[in-house]
């Protein structure tokens, strides 16, 4: 069950389409405050909900990526003491 807030933040993420605003609206139904676009590098989406708190990277195309790309993503996770999530989102 999500209060009107909740609510009224998915729907605004959905109008602005894409696949992280998809992945942050599950988030948001969770009960988590989550912020786009942090300064973060390699990081899509920020996500807290108490002491929970979670670094997020949305991998949705079909290519293959390297462990640069990774290793930066957990780099900056460590750096600010979150947990790293990736999400794969997609058919394939």
């Amino acid at each position: 069950m999500t209060t009107y807030k909740q609510g009224f933040i998915v729907n605004k993420l959905l109008e602005k389409g894409g696949v992280v605003n998809k992945v942050a609206t599950a988030y948001v139904k969770a009960g988590f405050n989550i912020r786009l676009k942090p300064d973060l590098p390699g990081v899509d989406l920020i996500a807290i909900k108490g002491s929970e708190k979670y670094c997020i990277k949305v991998l949705h195309e079909k290519k293959t990526y390297d462990e640069n790309a990774l290793k930066d993503f957990l780099a900056s996770c460590r750096e600010v003491g979150y947990t790293p999530v990736v999400v794969l989102y997609g058919s394939g």
